[in-house]
């Protein structure tokens, strides 16, 4: 189970699932989803991606969910550099909660100015490209992503993403061709689905 917190809640009650995936919630949500898979008996993974704060977070969060016992996704030995004096090197799949006043990880302030100032890459013009098999091409601006993947599965036209209904999404680089010029305009007003 990975989708929002309604339709966790549900097939979690009617054991439609085996687990879920707590994805970037807010704490009291994921307070609410471990209560519901402590009462269950249901494991569950925290997911929250980012640095070394995040993962301390989410250290935190899991040493005191007893059915948080799925791998955790932090992501966070993926980077090169971090904003922390600290690391959290994974050992034998898991990491020491650190300890310490707040998260257990002090800042490294320079490097938070330092990135903080950097400028941003520009990656020019491109579009989020969300195929379904056997069903309808979604074509969406990077600022449109939220406002297209958070409206709800019911309300998305086609089949319903899923193992049986492979979904292929990659990002289609401006490649000057007039094809791109089109659906870009045409993105212009939201998101574009064609072959519904």
């Amino acid at each position: 189970m990975h989708y929002g917190l309604d339709p966790t809640e549900f097939y979690v009650r009617h054991g439609l699932c085996d687990g879920f995936v707590a994805s970037r919630f807010p704490v009291g949500t994921n307070m609410r989803l471990a209560a519901l898979a402590e009462s269950t008996r249901m494991p569950f993974i925290l997911q929250l991606p980012g640095g070394n704060l995040s993962m301390a977070f989410l250290a935190h969060q899991a040493a005191v969910y007893k059915m948080a016992t799925l791998p955790g996704i932090p992501l966070a030995n993926l980077w090169k550099d971090d904003i922390t004096v600290e690391s959290m090197p994974v050992v034998a799949g898991s990491v020491q909660v650190p300890e310490g006043p707040g998260l257990g990880l002090t800042l490294d302030r320079q490097k938070y100015e330092a990135y903080a100032a950097a400028s941003r890459p520009d990656p020019g013009r491109f579009l989020f490209r969300v195929r379904y098999q056997n069903g309808p091409t979604l074509f969406l601006r990077p600022d449109q992503k939220h406002q297209a993947l958070s409206t709800g599965s019911s309300d998305l036209p086609g089949p319903v993403p899923g193992y049986g209904n492979a979904v292929l999404t990659d990002h289609w680089d401006d490649d000057g061709s007039q094809q791109f010029r089109s659906v870009w305009e045409e993105t212009g007003r939201g998101p574009v689905w064609q072959g519904r």
